[in-house]
């Protein structure tokens, strides 16, 4: 986080967050089975105090190299604030696009000082950390790719929802999985594809009948 001066800034962002409540859960994460708010809720939650004490929020997406970057910048005057979070990504504009909505939510909160979802103790994090040097255990075995009967599975599952293009598949596959799937690439493994059946069959169980929409509303209708 870099800082130019900060003491009218400083002031009149404490006087925006004594206004700002942690926002009301808008939607639901099949995956993790928890409640969160999405992209739009929380700059609903946050911008009506932010301007009111003329705070300004700028939110800026760059990629290099394989790195995608949002810095989220609060502004009073001339004074600034900002961080910045990073993720690897590749050029497919609707992964870039899905891990954009994700970097600004994780952003605007910890930037403005509330939270959109449940603290998981740090665990979603780690599943996917790498050994470090003089690790001993073994390497991880490459991913199984899809098999052709969960690929005929999953193929029939999302039509069921709805799906019709790879634009809607690429969403209800991040959306149901909170981007652990961002996309349904053609080279999918078999664990991903699983993980996405049995995230689609738990919403059906829990009566969610528009799972369509909302992923199309995460994934590219919050901007």
């Amino acid at each position: 986080m870099t800082a130019e001066t900060t003491g009218t800034l400083a002031a009149a962002l404490s006087k925006a967050q004594a206004e700002i409540t942690n926002p009301a859960p808008n939607d639901r994460n099949p995956h993790f089975k928890s409640d969160f708010t999405n992209l739009a809720g929380c700059l609903d939650a946050v911008k009506p105090a932010l301007a009111k004490h003329g705070v300004a929020i700028v939110q800026a997406p760059s990629w290099s190299e394989g790195i995608l970057t949002v810095r989220t910048i609060l502004m009073h005057g001339s004074e600034s604030v900002e961080c910045a979070l990073s993720c690897k990504a590749n050029g497919d504009p609707q992964k870039i696009g899905s891990s954009i909505t994700y970097l600004r939510r994780y952003g605007l909160c910890a930037m403005v000082g509330i939270s959109s979802d449940k603290d998981d103790d740090g665990n979603a994090g780690s599943e996917g950390a790498r050994p470090f040097a003089g690790d001993r255990r073994q390497p991880a075995q490459r991913p199984q790719p899809i098999t052709p009967a969960t690929n005929t599975a999953l193929n029939a599952a999302l039509k069921a929802v709805g799906v019709s293009s790879q634009l809607d598949a690429d969403a209800v596959c991040s959306y149901v999985t909170e981007g652990a799937v961002p996309s349904f690439p053609a080279n999918m493994t078999e664990a991903s594809a699983q993980a996405v059946l049995k995230e689609l069959a738990a919403a059906k169980a829990d009566g969610v009948t528009d799972i369509l929409s909302r992923a199309r509303a995460d994934f590219g209708g919050a901007s």
